[in-house]
C-alpha cells in the first residue's frame, strides 16, 4: 500500500468510527430520555400510592 492509499484508508476508518460514535450517542440520548420518563412515572406512582395509603389510614380501611 502506498502512502496515499494508507491515508485514504485511515480517513475512511476515522469517518466510519465517527459515524458509529454518533449513532451510539443518539441511542444513549434516547435511553436517557426513556429513563427520565420512567423516573417521572415512578414519582407519579409513588405519589398515588402514598395518597391511597393516606386515605385508607384516614378512613380506617386496612
Amino acid at each position: 500500500m502506498n502512502d496515499m492509499a494508507k491515508q485514504d484508508r485511515l480517513e475512511q476508518v476515522l469517518a466510519d468510527g465517527e459515524q458509529i460514535l454518533n449513532r451510539v450517542n443518539a441511542r444513549l440520548d434516547n435511553i436517557d430520555a426513556r429513563q427520565n420518563k420512567i423516573e417521572e412515572a415512578m414519582k407519579a406512582i409513588e405519589g398515588l400510592t402514598y395518597l391511597i395509603e393516606w386515605k385508607e389510614a384516614k378512613e380506617g380501611v386496612k
